[in-house]
């Protein structure tokens, strides 16, 4: 209830300890709570909230209409706002606060030396995504255009990872296609086993409609693992078409399928692709983004 909620966000804002220069608020509740405590006297500091998702959209679609309203107001009344992509940051301008695009980071281990001459090649292709099954990151669209490459071939295998509706929906409409014996559902799994897949795979393939940033094709690159996905607010600032990756239309199961086709068709350009894709990945370092984030918080960032 909307009651509870209130009372929820006064016992968060009560929380916050005497003495704390700057809350890096990372969900629009906590942000809303930080402000209440700043209003009431119990804390006066800064508060810097992350924005991963336009606010215009992402909070109607993620709160309810009575409690949408509490969090509308929170990006005006921030004092810094911080974001990972180049296209959000223009939209977050909006708010007249100051924005800091920290961007985002490969996990160390991604950044280690690639194992070589492991990958799958098309006589037996494996293809890997990983990320949370749903319509938004394309997983329908997926299934349905490996339905269509498993025809001309039968040994390709398609591995899957992440949280979602495997065992609800998309196990069943993978049987529905006749390409259930072919795919391997390996659920949310280790790093080490991420990468270990994305060192086999033929390509990593990530269909998405919209992505905050879109880390798992950057990942992927890391591994100079071939990557085919699409051009959103996300992923524009790093993917480039035919250089480090192969782009496709979001929704076209023929552009997905035709750039699926192309990497079996020309291993050399794929390991090519992969190559540069690395290059890529490697200015996409953790310790940057703490930089940019430890810059914003002081003030010193745009």
């Amino acid at each position: 209830t909307l009651k509870d909620l209130t009372l929820g966000l006064k016992k968060i804002a009560q929380t916050i300890p005497q003495g704390t220069e700057v809350i890096h608020a990372g969900f629009h509740p906590n942000a809303k709570a930080a402000l209440l405590a700043r209003e009431k006297g119990w804390w006066d500091g800064k508060i810097v909230q992350a924005v991963h998702m336009d606010p215009e959209t992402f909070i109607p679609e993620s709160f309810k209409k009575r409690y949408a309203f509490l969090f509308r107001e929170v990006p005006y009344r921030v004092d810094h706002l911080l974001t990972v992509c180049e296209p959000l940051e223009q939209k977050l301008q909006r708010y007249g606060k100051p924005v800091t695009n920290v961007r985002n980071g490969v996990d160390p281990i991604y950044l280690e030396t690639p194992t070589t001459g492991a990958r799958s090649d098309s006589t037996n292709p494996v293809f890997y995504f990983c990320g949370a099954l749903g319509r938004r990151k394309g997983t329908d669209l997926l299934l349905r255009s490996f339905a269509e490459v498993i025809k001309k071939h039968p040994t390709a295998k398609l591995i899957l990872s992440g949280h979602g509706s495997w065992e609800s929906y998309y196990k069943g409409f993978a049987r529905h296609l006749g390409v259930l014996e072919s795919i391997d559902y390996r659920g949310v799994i280790s790093l080490e086993e991420m990468v270990r897949i994305m060192d086999h795979a033929t390509a990593f393939v990530f269909p998405t409609w919209s992505e905050g940033f879109g880390l798992p094709p950057l990942e992927a690159m890391a591994r100079c693992c071939p990557v085919i996905t699409t051009v959103n607010d996300g992923t524009a600032q790093y993917v480039e078409h035919r250089k480090n990756c192969l782009l496709i239309e979001p929704g076209s199961i023929e552009d997905l399928t035709g750039a699926i086709e192309a990497v079996l068709a020309d291993p050399d350009a794929a390991r090519l692709l992969g190559n540069h894709a690395r290059e890529t990945a490697e200015a996409y370092t953790w310790e940057e983004v703490a930089e940019r984030t430890e810059r914003a918080m002081a003030g010193k960032g745009k």
